[in-house]
């Protein structure tokens, strides 16, 4: 790991001090298109919106979703925001 919490490329976000973390893994490796759907997504837009900003198709932005979702244990995309707010990473 280097200095910005990074392996091999994937940013790592310590949840260890996030309340909404219990029982949630403690270090997650997110990409970094996993880390601006997920900036997206707390801004309010829709997965639509997300894919025009990037240029991809609607279903490659919920194939991130899915993956992010799976990464952190969780359902739905307000779970996700909560996650990202209690560990400081949308700051």
């Amino acid at each position: 790991m280097d200095a910005q919490g990074t392996v091999s490329g994937e940013p790592h976000v310590h949840a260890e001090n996030a309340s909404y973390a219990k029982g949630l893994p403690l270090v997650v490796s997110l990409t970094n298109r996993e880390t601006e759907v997920l900036h997206l997504l707390a801004d309010g837009l829709s997965n639509m919106e997300i894919a025009n900003r990037f240029g991809l198709a609607e279903a490659t932005v919920k194939s991130h979703l899915v993956h992010l979702y799976k990464k952190l244990g969780i359902k739905r995309r307000t779970q996700a925001i909560a996650w990202a707010r209690a560990c400081k990473i949308l700051d």
